[in-house]
């Protein structure tokens, strides 16, 4: 995980080098050049709000033992169970995430 956040702040570093060597060479005196941005790839993303939402939806594939119990009975069941016991795995797993969200911040803004 480390490597990937290394290379995203790497990425970042670079085209804010790039906008700076670029207005550095810029010598018109047309400031409305100046002041609006070039639309870069990644002007306006946060990357750590990036990484957290990684780690999060890391989470989301982890199992716990209620998902594993769910998906160790499912094969024994009817069809129409097995697509109800697909959808309470989901729903554990979005909840088990819910605590994450909160340490992260990521949820602040929503209330």
């Amino acid at each position: 995980m480390s490597d990937i956040k290394q290379m995203l702040k790497a990425l970042v570093d670079t085209t804010d080098e790039k906008n700076k060597e670029k207005s550095s060479y810029d010598t018109s005196d047309d400031t409305e050049k100046t002041n609006e941005s070039d639309g870069g790839l990644f002007d306006g993303i946060d990357v750590d709000m990036l990484l957290k939402i990684g780690d999060i939806i890391s989470k989301l594939n982890e199992s716990d033992k209620n998902t594993e119990l769910l998906l160790a009975v499912k094969p024994h069941l009817r069809k129409e169970n097995r697509e109800k016991i697909d959808t309470a795995v989901k729903l554990f797993r979005i909840i088990s995430v819910i605590p994450y969200l909160r340490e992260s911040g990521l949820t602040d803004n929503l209330f």
